[in-house]
């Protein structure tokens, strides 16, 4: 009995080290970068493209500057995301990505020709404004 768990001990340990070889030598083999990661180039906020860019009444502008547009809005999450959605495709922008993270926080990503537009929504549940961050790119 000893020997037959001797025997399966050690196979178990050449079979993971069989295993462990092959993924290191299939690594070796694919290369450098070939992992499934995957990044997109773009440039940084361009304050010229976001002041083209609508607003939803009422609210009013806190900051314009190279680290993006800000914006309060008077209104709800819902109401600016439904602005943004149909503004924008009004506009001939693409909804390329939307993450909605509940009543609190959403982040659309819209695209037109060359342009990528970020529109990133805030909500304080029962507090304030709606705060609204637009950083407009050029690929």
């Amino acid at each position: 009995m000893k020997t037959r768990q001797a025997r399966l001990a050690r196979s178990t340990r050449f079979g993971t080290l069989l295993l462990v070889a092959g993924l290191l030598t299939g690594q070796a083999i694919a290369g450098p970068g070939q992992f499934g990661v995957s990044a997109q180039v773009v440039r940084s906020h361009q304050p010229a493209l976001a002041r083209a860019l609508p607003l939803p009444l009422p609210g009013h502008v806190m900051q314009d500057d190279a680290r993006g547009r800000h914006y309060f809005f008077e209104g709800t999450l819902a109401s600016a995301r439904a602005y943004y959605q149909d503004e924008m495709r009004r506009r001939g922008y693409v909804l390329v990505e939307d993450n909605a993270n509940g009543a609190l926080a959403s982040d659309l990503r819209f695209r037109r020709e060359r342009e990528v537009t970020l529109v990133q929504m805030r909500a304080t549940p029962g507090m304030g404004p709606t705060r609204i961050s637009l950083l407009a790119m050029s690929d």
